[in-house]
């Protein structure tokens, strides 16, 4: 019954990097964050880290731990996490770039400009797999002890 164990570690991972980013960019406001604030901010989605690839990554190595490796489960969680962290970085870049062409060229029918989402830059995808790998062995670490 690892299943609960190994969705903790990718969520715990999610959490870590989504609190990170919300610290680093609370840290460059001037004035006081209210609790309506920093919800947004746990939400907000790109920048450094990234949570998309923290919690793939989480999820992945978590399961290698407690499932093994070699097992099925193990494949299933990377192939999952191989083809989030690419969509984090590449496909989300693309949206985002046709989501500035749509603002900058907006014309009189749109009511009002789309948000745009900007993909993570390599070394934020790196930083979440970073993250996810450290909090994956940290949930290992102590359900084993």
């Amino acid at each position: 019954m690892n299943g609960p164990v190994i969705f903790l570690g990718a969520a715990l991972a999610w959490l870590v990097a989504q609190v990170t980013k919300a610290v680093r960019i609370a840290r460059k406001c001037s004035r006081k964050l209210s609790g309506r604030d920093w919800l947004n901010l746990l939400t907000e989605p790109g920048g450094m880290p990234s949570g998309h690839s923290a919690s793939a990554t989480g999820l992945a190595v978590t399961t290698g731990l407690f499932e093994s490796f070699e097992s099925v489960y193990f494949a299933l969680a990377l192939s999952m996490a191989v083809v989030t962290i690419y969509d984090a970085v590449n496909v989300r870049k693309a949206v985002g770039e046709i989501g500035e062409f749509l603002v900058e060229n907006k014309s009189a029918q749109m009511k009002q400009a789309p948000k745009i989402v900007r993909g993570h830059r390599f070394s934020e995808a790196l930083a979440g797999i970073l993250i996810g790998v450290m909090v994956s062995i940290l949930v290992y670490l102590i359900v084993k002890i």
